[in-house]
């Protein structure tokens, strides 16, 4: 089952691929009246949108950090009742479900990042 495309993404990617167009546009086919203006233009913003989509990035890394903060938490947890012998199944299954929960996030996290990573196909 595969979940929808991450709209941030896509508008990024659909922002950087234009910039890249132009950018082509300008230094390859020649299509513009001062092409040292329109590629120092076209330049700005690529870089723009490049801190755009690094700033996406970041977000979702900060993400996946705290989905795993979670599963390492839980783990130890688990860990210490089992070392104290205080391990009951209600215990194990709230544990159980928070693991599930950040697993569960990670992995949209990991098919959003996925979503970036066609930046530079056509």
């Amino acid at each position: 089952m595969s979940s929808p495309r991450d709209p941030t993404a896509i508008i990024l990617l659909a922002s950087i691929r234009g910039h890249l167009r132009a950018a082509e546009s300008v230094l390859i086919l020649g299509e513009a009246d001062d092409p040292v203006t329109a590629c120092e233009a076209a330049l700005a913003e690529l870089r723009a949108a490049v801190i755009e989509h690094d700033q996406y990035i970041h977000g979702l890394s900060h993400d996946l950090r705290n989905a795993l903060t979670t599963i390492s938490g839980q783990a130890q947890l688990l860990g210490r009742y089992l070392a104290k012998g205080t391990l009951d199944p209600a215990r194990v299954q709230i544990a159980v479900e928070r693991i599930d929960e950040a697993v569960r996030q990670m992995n949209e996290i990991i098919h959003r990042l996925n979503d970036t990573d066609d930046i530079y196909d056509p």
